[in-house]
Protein backbone atom coordinates (compact mmCIF):
# COMPACT_ATOMS: atom_id res chain seq x y z
CA UNK A 1 0.00 0.00 0.00
CA UNK A 2 2.84 2.36 0.55
CA UNK A 3 4.51 1.58 -2.65
CA UNK A 4 0.93 2.69 -4.19
CA UNK A 5 0.61 6.00 -2.22
CA UNK A 6 4.40 7.05 -3.06
CA UNK A 7 3.66 6.71 -6.97
CA UNK A 8 0.35 8.60 -6.07
CA UNK A 9 1.91 11.48 -4.41
CA UNK A 10 4.87 11.55 -7.19
CA UNK A 11 1.79 12.03 -9.91
CA UNK A 12 0.20 14.43 -8.12
CA UNK A 13 3.45 16.43 -7.38
CA UNK A 14 4.36 15.94 -11.41
CA UNK A 15 0.57 17.22 -11.62
CA UNK A 16 0.50 20.17 -9.62
CA UNK A 17 -1.06 19.01 -6.30
CA UNK A 18 -4.01 16.35 -5.58
CA UNK A 19 -6.74 18.85 -7.11
CA UNK A 20 -4.82 19.17 -10.57
CA UNK A 21 -4.44 15.23 -10.68
CA UNK A 22 -8.07 14.20 -10.03
CA UNK A 23 -8.81 16.89 -12.62
CA UNK A 24 -6.50 15.35 -15.28
CA UNK A 25 -8.01 11.84 -14.69
CA UNK A 26 -11.26 13.55 -15.23
CA UNK A 27 -10.17 15.00 -17.96
CA UNK A 28 -9.13 11.86 -19.40
CA UNK A 29 -12.51 10.10 -18.55
CA UNK A 30 -14.46 13.12 -20.38
CA UNK A 31 -12.30 12.82 -23.20
CA UNK A 32 -12.20 8.54 -23.45
CA UNK A 33 -15.88 8.65 -23.01
CA UNK A 34 -16.69 11.60 -25.83
CA UNK A 35 -14.40 9.33 -28.51
CA UNK A 36 -16.39 6.87 -27.71
CA UNK A 37 -19.97 8.45 -27.98
CA UNK A 38 -18.23 9.50 -31.10
CA UNK A 39 -17.64 6.42 -32.79
CA UNK A 40 -20.84 5.00 -31.58
CA UNK A 41 -22.70 7.56 -33.81
CA UNK A 42 -20.28 7.58 -36.70
CA UNK A 43 -20.71 3.67 -36.51
CA UNK A 44 -24.51 4.15 -36.84
CA UNK A 45 -24.72 6.86 -39.35
CA UNK A 46 -22.48 4.68 -41.56
CA UNK A 47 -24.28 1.67 -40.54
CA UNK A 48 -27.61 3.52 -41.79
CA UNK A 49 -26.14 4.55 -44.80
CA UNK A 50 -25.32 1.69 -46.24
CA UNK A 51 -28.55 -0.46 -45.42
CA UNK A 52 -29.94 2.76 -46.80
CA UNK A 53 -27.73 1.86 -50.13
CA UNK A 54 -28.39 -1.74 -50.12
CA UNK A 55 -32.28 -1.15 -49.94
CA UNK A 56 -32.02 0.93 -53.06
CA UNK A 57 -30.02 -1.02 -54.63
CA UNK A 58 -32.02 -4.13 -54.21
CA UNK A 59 -34.25 -5.11 -57.25
CA UNK A 60 -38.06 -5.37 -56.88
CA UNK A 61 -39.31 -8.90 -55.99
CA UNK A 62 -41.39 -10.44 -59.37
CA UNK A 63 -45.37 -10.72 -58.35
CA UNK A 64 -46.41 -14.30 -58.29
CA UNK A 65 -48.24 -16.06 -60.51
CA UNK A 66 -49.69 -18.66 -58.85
CA UNK A 67 -52.61 -17.09 -56.58
CA UNK A 68 -53.44 -18.45 -53.13
CA UNK A 69 -56.72 -20.18 -52.35
CA UNK A 70 -59.32 -18.32 -50.93
CA UNK A 71 -60.26 -18.45 -47.10
CA UNK A 72 -63.23 -20.64 -48.20
CA UNK A 73 -61.94 -22.71 -51.20
CA UNK A 74 -59.10 -24.74 -49.03
CA UNK A 75 -60.12 -28.48 -48.49
CA UNK A 76 -60.83 -28.94 -45.23
CA UNK A 77 -58.70 -32.32 -43.34
CA UNK A 78 -60.83 -33.88 -40.70
CA UNK A 79 -59.61 -35.81 -37.80
CA UNK A 80 -60.67 -38.60 -36.57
Amino acid sequence: MAWAYAELAKEAAKRGGPLALRCFYLGQGVLIGSVLTGGAIAGTVAYDKRSKRRAAAAEPVAESTTEAPARGDAQETRHS
